[in-house]
């Protein structure tokens, strides 16, 4: 369980050690991760200090998440160590992987990456890139900046009227937009009450819907 008071000097802790390791506002940074409270709270870091969160699906396969951090020209990547493995020996040595359970410390065997080239086309406006999902075509970064976030949340919490009492389940990953505004900036927002489940499988699904009521 985390407070709002709690959550707020976590992301500070993580927006200083996403410093510390040579990103400036204006990068883009990857978070790749499953469904998790640190995920929203690295989101926040990144906002924090101007950075531009890209926002990957954790479930594609190792090869596709890393053409997405490619074109995305990302200085890093914050992830859970499950994703670490699955990407860390294709990863390009001038991109910095941290570890989104450490509050974005370098994961060890990762201490040694080299000083990254500083990005000639940063834009500290864009808050988030997602892609697209692909069905139709190649998946697409489609930007969105700080205002037009903000202002569709709050649309959102007007046409749900969601209010501080409100009780979110998080299950919609968190790299889709519908995620992104329903299950983390409106509930953020309003001061609502979250929850998560480690495995979103039918039977836990269930059991959170009858003991959280969201």
């Amino acid at each position: 369980k985390i407070t709002y008071d709690e959550m707020f000097v976590i992301v500070k802790k993580i927006a200083a050690n996403i410093r510390n390791s040579e990103i400036c506002s204006g990068d883009r940074v990857a978070i790749i991760s499953e469904n998790v409270p640190e995920w929203n709270m690295t989101f926040l870091a990144l906002a924090k200090i101007h950075c531009t969160a890209v926002l990957l699906d954790s479930t594609l396969v190792a090869t596709d998440l890393l053409g997405q951090m490619i074109r995305s020209d990302v200085s890093g990547v914050i992830v859970s160590p499950s994703v670490s493995t699955k990407i860390s020996k294709l990863v390009p040595k001038d991109i910095r992987i941290l570890n989104l359970f450490t509050y974005a410390l370098p994961f060890e065997e990762d201490s040694s990456r080299q000083t990254r080239v500083e990005t000639s086309d940063r834009d500290e406006r864009v808050c988030a890139i997602i892609f697209s999902s692909g069905t139709t075509r190649v998946a697409a970064g489609i930007m969105h900046s700080h205002d037009a976030l903000i202002g569709t949340t709050m649309m959102v919490i007007d046409l749900l009227h969601l209010k501080p009492t409100s009780v979110f389940f998080s299950v919609i990953p968190n790299s889709h937009i519908y995620g992104l505004i329903c299950s983390i900036l409106g509930p953020l927002l309003v001061g609502g009450e979250m929850h998560y489940i480690e495995k979103p499988t039918s039977s836990a699904i269930a059991s959170a819907f009858t003991e959280y009521k969201p």
